[in-house]
């Protein structure tokens, strides 16, 4: 029986950070990636990676996304509207997540909804900085977890030395939570452009309090295959490995982006110790776009 209670908690603790906001949060364009872009993320993908991101860009923008995990029957249902062409960008946002993990023949459920608006500031031409304020109320029935609400706080930093290189660094829930899935913790990412269609992404995020034990690396590489002045197939392609899990993901998808809007899909799936499996797909339609004025590259910018 001790054996079994042994394992047990093991198998929650190393299936934390993998089933926390941290990862939970992603759009397919970065769970395409390798869960990277921290150093390049713009629009909804900026509100988990790194809110500093939102104003790389001057556009207005809304996404949808639904994504499913057939290992616990995981929903997520992601809405947002950013506008970017003010001198303070900003996103409203919510997210729907339901699923139910088993655990042994023992299926739980866990249940969350998630609303905030993300900000960011250009305080130079090279420098940007960005919150992310929210509002979470979760609702589960695994032992090992409790009824939550409140707010939790982000912040980002996004400096940008040139438009084809970025280094940015976020920390996650810094105040006003202490739920296991609302870590405190600490990302980082750089991202770099070769060549004007191709774009290289390198990330790593550290779970720092004592209830989420975790460390995830990841990368991954967006080539933009152009079929017109503004319309582009994006294709996407990386790898993730959680330390703590000993777990390595391949992640993948394609896309099409247009002036008017982008259809975006991503996949990622467990090689190592398990088979997870996760598939998002997302829908954008732009509003308002310039170009004069962005730190983001012309490819980025899709």
């Amino acid at each position: 029986m001790k054996t079994i209670l042994v394992a047990f908690a093991c198998t929650l603790s190393s299936a934390a950070m993998a089933q926390s906001t941290l990862t939970d949060g992603f759009g397919p364009r970065e769970l395409a990636t390798g869960e990277a872009h921290r150093g390049n993320a713009h629009g909804a993908s900026a509100i988990s990676l790194n809110p500093a991101g939102i104003g790389l860009t001057q556009e207005m923008v809304a996404e949808g996304s639904y994504g499913f995990r057939p290992s616990d029957s995981a929903s997520m249902v992601n809405v947002s509207i950013c506008d970017s062409t003010s001198a303070i960008a900003g996103c409203y946002y919510y997210r729907y997540i339901t699923a139910t993990p088993k655990v042994g023949a023992v299926e739980n459920s866990r249940r969350s909804h998630e609303g905030g608006i993300a900000l960011s500031r250009k305080i130079s031409q090279k420098i940007l900085l960005g919150t992310n304020t929210k509002f979470y109320d979760y609702n589960t029935d695994q032992m090992d977890q409790s009824d939550s609400k409140g707010f939790a706080f982000d912040a980002g930093l996004l400096f940008k030395p040139t438009a084809s290189f970025g280094i940015g660094v976020t920390g996650y829930n810094l105040f006003g939570s202490d739920d296991q899935q609302y870590p405190l913790a600490v990302g980082a990412g750089l991202s770099f452009q070769p060549i004007g269609s191709l774009s290289l992404v390198f990330d790593s995020v550290f779970a720092l309090d004592d209830k989420t034990d975790g460390t995830r690396f990841g990368g991954g590489a967006e080539f933009f295959l152009r079929t017109g002045p503004m319309t582009a197939f994006p294709l996407r392609a990386g790898a993730v490995r959680d330390v703590n899990g000993e777990a390595t993901y391949v992640t993948g998808g394609a896309g099409y982006a247009s002036k008017s809007f982008a259809l975006d899909l991503g996949v990622h799936k467990q090689v190592q110790n398990g088979d997870d499996l996760m598939v998002l797909a997302a829908i954008r339609i732009f509003g308002p776009r310039q170009t004069k004025g962005s730190l983001a590259s012309k490819a980025q910018s899709y």
